[in-house]
Order: C-alpha cells, then sequence, then structure tokens
C-alpha cells in the first residue's frame, strides 16, 4: 500500500513531530512518502520524502498572485492557500497513490489532491479544536472547508468533541489520539518536591498564561511552578509582564524552553502537572507528563477531557476557576496517598497511549480497506 502525508512545513511544533513519528512508524510495514514544502527543523533522512523546489514555489506564488489580484482577491489566507494547492500541482507526475492523509492546510483540497495523486482514499486530519478551523484558521473560506471535509472519505480527530462536530458533515469520523512522544525510561517522579510543571509554548491566549499567574497568587508557601517553554519575543515580554503584575516572580520560575535530557529532568524533579490552556488539540506535552508519573490537574475543554478520559485519569477543573485549580493543587500536596493514586493512573493512561497503540488503531481504523465502508 503506498500512503502520502501532507504536510506544509517541519518547523518545530507538536503537529509536525506527530505527523514524522506516525509516519516513521508506519514505513516499517506501508510504503510511506511525505510531502512538505518547507523547514525542517526535525531529522527527516529516515522518510522518503517529496517537495517543491524553491524557485518552482517563488515562480508559483507570482502566478497566484498575478491570478488573485484578476479575481480581486486580497484575502491573504486564501492567497497562501492557493499557493499551497498550486506548488502541490507542480510537484506531481504520474506517481499514484492508494491512501492520501491532508493536514493543514491541504484539508482545503479533498477533490483537487484525489485527482492529483490518484488516491483511493483521501482523508483528512484535524490537529486543532473544531473552532479553530472553522472560526479562525479557515473562518474566510469556511464553505470550501466544509465542501473538503464533506468530500473526504475519512476525518481522523484527536478528540471525541471535535470528532462529534464534524460527524455532522461527514458519517466516517474516528478519533485517535496522539501518542506519547518522549521515552521516559521506566523512570518516575517520588513525588518529594513542591514543584508544579508547565510545559508550553509562551502564549499567553491559548496556553492561558493569565490564568497560571491567578493560580500562583493562590498557591501555598513553598509551592512553586516550573515553567518550561519559550515563544515570541512579545509574547514572552508580556509574560513578564503579568508575572510582575501579579507579584508571583516568588511561585513562577520560568527556565525556558527544554529539550532532551533536560526536559526529561523537568519532569521527573516536579510532583503535579498543570494545564491552563483555553483549547488545545490533544497535547503532547500532558502525556510526556503522565508517563513520568505526574498527577495532572487541568481545565475542562475537549482536549483534556479526552486525555484524562473525562476526570478518569486526572483532575479536571471548570475553565478559569483558577482559585478552585489552586485548592486542588495544594490539597494534593498535603495528600501523598492521593499524590500516589494519580500517579498511578498518569502512568496508566500513558501506557494506553504508547507508540505501537496508537499505531495499530491508525492501520486498523484508516488502513484496514473496510474502513472506507
Amino acid at each position: 500500500m503506498k500512503i502520502i502525508f501532507f504536510q506544509s512545513q517541519f518547523k518545530m511544533g507538536g503537529q509536525q513531530k506527530i505527523v514524522k513519528l506516525i509516519a516513521q512508524e508506519l514505513s516499517t510495514d506501508f510504503d510511506v512518502t511525505v510531502y512538505y514544502e518547507n523547514h525542517n527543523y526535525f531529522d527527516l533522512s529516515e522518510l522518503k520524502t517529496i517537495r517543491p523546489r524553491h524557485i518552482v514555489q517563488i515562480m508559483n506564488l507570482f502566478k497566484i498572485c498575478i491570478f488573485s489580484l484578476i479575481r480581486f482577491n486580497f484575502n491573504k489566507r486564501s492567497i497562501i492557500d492557493l499557493w499551497h494547492l498550486e506548488n502541490v500541482q507542480s510537484t506531481f507526475n504520474d506517481e499514484k497513490y492508494d491512501v492520501a492523509i491532508l493536514c493543514n492546510p491541504y484539508i482545503l483540497f479533498t477533490d483537487e489532491i484525489r485527482k492529483i495523486t490518484g488516491a483511493k482514499k483521501v482523508v483528512c486530519w484535524t490537529h486543532n479544536l473544531y473552532e479553530n478551523y472553522t472560526e479562525v484558521r479557515f473562518k474566510s473560506e469556511k464553505q470550501k472547508l466544509f465542501s473538503s471535509m464533506r468530500l473526504a472519505d475519512q476525518i481522523v480527530c484527536l478528540e471525541s468533541y471535535t470528532a462529534s462536530r464534524w460527524k455532522k458533515i461527514n458519517n466516517n469520523v474516528v478519533v485517535i489520539n496522539n501518542p506519547v512522544t518522549i521515552d521516559a525510561e521506566g523512570k518516575k517522579s517520588l513525588l518529594n518536591s513542591k514543584i508544579v510543571s508547565f510545559t508550553g509554548r509562551i502564549q499567553i491566549d491559548s496556553k492561558g498564561l493569565d490564568y497560571l499567574c491567578d493560580v500562583a497568587t493562590y498557591l501555598d508557601d513553598g509551592v512553586t511552578i516550573e515553567v518550561a517553554g519559550s515563544g515570541s519575543k512579545k509574547e514572552e515580554a508580556k509574560f513578564k509582564k503579568l508575572i510582575k503584575q501579579k507579584r508571583v516572580s516568588d511561585k513562577i520560575k520560568w527556565v525556558g524552553a527544554l529539550s532532551g535530557e533536560n526536559l526529561k529532568e523537568h519532569y521527573q524533579r516536579s510532583t503535579i502537572f498543570l494545564m491552563c490552556s483555553r483549547y488545545e488539540g490533544f497535547p503532547l506535552v500532558a502525556v510526556e507528563a503522565m508517563s513520568f508519573g505526574l498527577p495532572i490537574i487541568a481545565f475542562d475543554i475537549p482536549a483534556l477531557v479526552e486525555v484524562t478520559s473525562s476526570g478518569t485519569f486526572g483532575i479536571l477543573i471548570k475553565k478559569g476557576d483558577t482559585q478552585e485549580m489552586a485548592k486542588h493543587i495544594n490539597h494534593l500536596f498535603q495528600n501523598p496517598g492521593l499524590l500516589l493514586k494519580y500517579q498511578r493512573l498518569s502512568l496508566a493512561r500513558a501506557k494506553n497511549l504508547s507508540v505501537l497503540r496508537i499505531k495499530s488503531k491508525w492501520e486498523n481504523k484508516v488502513l484496514n480497506p473496510k474502513s472506507a465502508e
């Protein structure tokens, strides 16, 4: 079976990390190719890849700009998306594939990519909340988005809420969670520190860093939040300002972006993992932390409802209730037995999300010929 993934770029990010991982895992049993246009932060040497030359991309951009000008289309987002499609059309000749798996922005072009690749099955793989696609990313192209998603043979979502929304326009929708992408090597937190781990991009709105600072104001003495992550200069400046305004510089320790062994040590020395996000797709950092046995406390957004199985494997707090969130953090630190209970639950959930189990779901739910029926 010949499979092709469509991912526009491989900058550092969760979606890119997962696309690479799933493609790499499936390539052990199938003929897998990854199409992308720009950037290669990740090592793609173990994958078969195809991409348009830079000069072709430049020429295509010029062509699409002229075409859009003639049609009085001045929507920057729409122009860029049409440019992505033009790059695809310029890259493929007679090579045919059995399955095409489309990520953002290619989910706009189900019919076009089916014709270009000759794919017998086209799968749209969403990596974020339904509203992020319909009300933010593709707001100006909503009708095109709905039309394309309706034509897809299958839609793969990361969590149940988004799946339920897409199911209103396409009956063949499946949920496949993201796998654990870090190897804990059997190590786990000793649960003996007063450190709360927070890992993610420094992005105030989506990651709820304003909520985080509020939570810090209610924490007991001696409890600190260790923040691992980086962002744009503008967002980092906002975060520093928030910490100062809330007077929580003694409660929040910002250690910057961590990776490799430093990230593992960050999880291992912590006792609780905290998420204050307003929205997520299926956060890799949450399952990373759970693989180190960190009890998880988060707001009850769809992604974390999925990660914790509606609170079975972690503690969910009503979104925005920072005082209640801090209350639960303090309570956990005061109850070692409860910490141990949630550590066991986190480890069990992480085991359910192993790469091999998620790979098996892709094989059974998507690549199995009967999955298209």
